[in-house]
């Protein structure tokens, strides 16, 4: 008990503030909504023309399009299964005894160590055969050239 002047007044707890609710009118929020309206209308007009584009460019378009897919589809499958495993673990190391959990912990890690190993050496080896691909489409240009009378270049 904190100790009072004599006929002090009980100063009042302090409450944190409130956050106050911005001010706005009908006006504003008509604005605010057409101009929404317009971002979202201008996105879809220049998703369209790029996606026009990449269809007049043939293959190399294609390629690029695709490219853009595999890269997010890899990122966001990526965050979905980083997510999934820290979920997982604080799920499993809430149920399970300390010891249990540490094992359970490093088993996990081990796991991920062997499939992030067979990964990259998956992705070397896929690298290794598209260099192959290219030397023999080097070496059947050359000799499409020779057969053709042209110098090689």
């Amino acid at each position: 008990p904190q100790r009072r002047a004599p006929g002090a007044a009980a100063a009042a707890p302090a409450r944190p503030a409130q956050p106050q609710p911005w001010p706005s009118s009908a006006e504003a929020t008509r604005l605010e909504e057409r101009a929404a309206a317009r971002a979202k209308k201008a996105g879809w007009l220049l998703l369209r023309s790029h996606v026009a584009r990449q269809v007049g460019a043939g293959w190399r378009g294609a390629a690029a399009a695709s490219a853009l897919v595999y890269v997010t589809a890899r990122v966001c499958l990526a965050a979905v299964v980083r997510t999934l495993a820290r979920a997982c673990g604080a799920c499993l190391t809430a149920a399970l005894p300390a010891s249990v959990g540490v094992r359970a912990a490093a088993a996990s890690a081990a796991v991920a160590s062997w499939a992030s190993r067979e990964l990259a050496a998956l992705g070397h080896s896929a690298g290794e055969v598209a260099e192959e691909m290219e030397l023999k489409g080097l070496e059947l240009r050359a000799k499409g050239a020779a057969a053709d009378g042209e110098p090689s270049q």
